[in-house]
């Protein structure tokens, strides 16, 4: 049913690496879309400690206006914010995803 309603209207975008306070992401929507979804995964650390795992420790939906809270930075468009507990540049880094869709 998505598939015949919505047929090229609805999108994934993937954020920049690490573009919020170093190891936090955010991906936005056009302003013509809205959003519909989102997450995040985290990059792997640099070898050397076998024991660290970077975790997802934040994925939330973020609108126009919004300051992002760990960051400071106010969302331009409506979009997605992942954030890891890395620690750049040793890894840990969050990349950002948010499903568009116009309406």
């Amino acid at each position: 049913m998505w598939k015949k309603q919505f047929n090229g209207t609805l999108r994934r975008v993937q954020g920049e690496v690490g573009n919020l306070a170093g190891d936090g992401s955010f991906a936005a929507c056009n302003d013509d879309e809205v959003v519909v979804g989102g997450g995040g995964y985290c990059t792997p650390w640099n070898p050397g400690n076998p024991n660290l795992y970077p975790t997802l420790i934040a994925s939330w939906p973020a609108y126009v206006g919004e300051t992002i809270w760990f960051s400071g930075i106010t969302a331009t468009k409506n979009g997605w914010v992942a954030d890891c507990n890395g620690q750049p540049p040793n890894g840990g880094i969050a990349v950002a995803y948010v499903a568009c869709m116009k309406p």
